[in-house]
């Protein structure tokens, strides 16, 4: 262990850390609420706008590592509440066309209206070296877990 460690500055960083992420999905969870939508069917709206292709259920189901059967209950709320519009394809009906409505398009323009707004509202204090070392700290961050994470010792039962 780091010569430097302190378990409690650690302890406090990780804690201030999780405050910033739970106000930070607090804001999100009020546009949703706003939207009438769930987090879940926000993403969705969010994923099948980005998309090119339509995507199948089955890629949106792997694509956010849950079950197919989830995916089409998600989608059969955001269709019956107006946000998409699925069409079968003539030759084959298991497969449905996915697309946006017009309600389904202005929630996606007011979303990235509101994640730009955020973003610029949690960094506005930020110099460019605020910025660099956060961005350095996290990637240290992450590799210490990755290490971590690696060592199966760490996973060992308690009997």
């Amino acid at each position: 262990m780091n010569a430097d460690y302190d378990k409690e500055r650690a302890h406090q960083t990780f804690y201030k850390m999780i405050q910033v992420d739970r106000f930070h999905r607090g804001i999100f969870e009020k546009m949703h609420s706003a939207f009438g939508i769930h987090r879940s069917q926000h993403r969705l709206l969010m994923y099948i706008s980005r998309k090119d292709v339509c995507p199948s259920q089955k890629d949106i189901a792997e694509h956010f590592g849950i079950s197919a059967a989830a995916v089409a209950v998600s989608l059969k709320k955001l269709e019956d509440s107006g946000y998409i519009e699925r069409e079968s394809l003539e030759n084959d009906n298991r497969f449905n066309r996915i697309s946006l409505t017009e309600k389904g398009k202005k929630v996606v323009a007011k979303s990235e209206d509101f994640f730009a707004e955020s973003d610029f509202a949690m960094f506005r204090d930020f110099s460019e070296k605020d910025y660099e070392n956060l961005l350095i700290c996290l990637d240290k961050m992450m590799s210490g877990l990755k290490s971590f994470s690696e060592n199966s010792d760490n996973f060992t039962s308690i009997e």
